[in-house]
């Protein structure tokens, strides 16, 4: 578990190992990777997410070759959601493993 949520702020930190979940702050549970993962993400969410990743040039790139609604989504949305068709394209598009898309998700809901 990875992971941990304070319950008072709601708020999702990383723990660098497991040999410190015995050390949580007061107020704060053990979540699993799972549990980790944000289905919904606000765009600076997943834009800071790829920055720190180092994917967000190679995604912004690929958007500027796709056909304008896809450019537009891009730009103008508020969220990026796990499910979403384009999300899963982009993904595909650019070799990202389902764990590599869970892990940037799961980075996103942290930032």
């Amino acid at each position: 578990m990875p992971y941990y949520k304070d319950l008072t702020t709601n708020a999702l930190h990383y723990i660098d190992s497991t040999q410190f979940i015995d050390r949580l702050p007061p107020g704060s549970v053990a979540v699993s990777s799972s549990e980790a993962l944000a289905s919904v993400v606000t765009r600076r969410q997943g834009r800071l997410a790829l920055a720190q990743a180092g994917l967000l040039t190679t995604l912004e790139t690929w958007v500027g070759t796709q056909p304008i609604s896809t450019q537009v989504w891009y730009q103008d949305t508020s969220s990026f959601n796990r499910n979403n068709a384009l999300i899963a394209q982009a993904a595909t598009a650019l070799g990202w493993t389902t764990a590599q898309l869970d892990s940037l998700f799961t980075l996103a809901g942290t930032l």
